[in-house]
């Protein structure tokens, strides 16, 4: 029989690895204001030529659309490779859609979970791209296209924006926990074949 103090220790080590935080080398939590669309903003950087995660907070003022009559898209692309393509309804209507890319979202507005702030309030969304991946030196694009409304009726803004990989010891956790599931999985079959 398999001890459980084996699988105990595996299955502790790989949700440890699987819940360990990645290690950020990038942030700017400058917020760009108000950017009128179409329109983009760039960041550059140095990074490790790892695969890690883009996150980043989008702003949207006053009615930036989802899908509808005046839909408005957001692309972010790293180093010339598109990321995400989506809309989403930030104060202007419309349905939220992914065109490219799987997000992990967040929306909300005042600290409670919300899509937006309420028809022309526009509103906020936490966005975080995984398997992004970094070179030695990066560009990330966020690009807003549309009907160009103008920035009197809407506009886009990014309050913060962060790169980060796996950390190390992240992955040595995993490998030991796969390890021991390994081991103990290879005992079991040579109890049973006594």
């Amino acid at each position: 029989m398999i001890k459980l103090p084996l699988i105990a220790v595996a299955v502790a080590a790989m949700a440890a690895a699987a819940n360990a935080d990645a290690a950020t080398f990038y942030s700017n939590t400058t917020p760009t204001g108000e950017l009128g669309t179409p329109g983009s903003v760039s960041y550059n950087f140095a990074g490790p030529s790892r695969t890690g995660r883009v996150s980043f907070e989008l702003a949207g003022y006053r009615t930036l659309d989802g899908v509808n009559c005046c839909t408005d898209t957001i692309d972010v692309e790293l180093n010339g490779t598109l990321l995400l393509s989506a809309s989403y309804n930030l104060g202007g209507g419309g349905v939220n859609t992914v065109y490219s890319g799987s997000p992990v979202v967040t929306f909300y507005s005042s600290g409670s979970p919300a899509v937006y702030n309420g028809t022309a309030n526009g509103g906020l969304i936490d966005i975080t791209l995984n398997g992004a991946a970094f070179a030695a030196s990066n560009v990330v694009k966020f690009s807003y296209s549309g009907s160009g409304q103008g920035v009197p009726d809407e506009a886009f803004g990014i309050n913060r924006v962060s790169a980060a990989v796996p950390e190390p010891a992240a992955w040595t956790l995993m490998i030991a926990g796969f390890g021991l599931v390994g081991a103990a999985s290879r005992r079991r079959q040579a109890i049973i074949a006594a």
